[in-house]
């Protein structure tokens, strides 16, 4: 495990995605666009492994200069039934512009 201080900066923050919803919509029909000129189809996602949604964060994060994007990921189990709360959530932090890092990061020491 790693530990550093990060200043956000400009953030493509999915934690208030209703903000970024139009922004994500058509950024994502250009990228449709560009995969299609290219002869080629847009990454999917499969299982754990999230290819459209890193296409996707990068390129909105690209054109709208964000230095970081914040992000919820749910995965795991629901914790009880009817909940959108699963066993296995946490924030997931993409640090684009390294001058964000303020502190050195420093590896911890495991816990015997």
């Amino acid at each position: 495990m790693l530990y550093a201080t990060i200043n956000l900066g400009r953030c493509l923050d999915l934690t208030d995605a209703p903000l970024w919803e139009r922004a994500f919509n058509e950024a994502f029909e250009e990228l449709k666009a560009l995969y299609e000129s290219r002869g080629q189809a847009v990454p999917v996602n499969f299982a754990k492994r999230r290819y459209r949604d890193c296409v996707m964060f990068d390129y909105l994060a690209e054109k709208v200069g964000a230095d970081t994007i914040r992000s919820v990921a749910l995965e795991g189990r629901p914790l009880f039934e009817g909940t959108e709360h699963r066993t296995q959530q946490h924030i997931q932090i993409c640090v684009r512009n390294l001058r964000c890092i303020e502190l050195p990061i420093m590896q911890a020491t495991e816990a015997t």
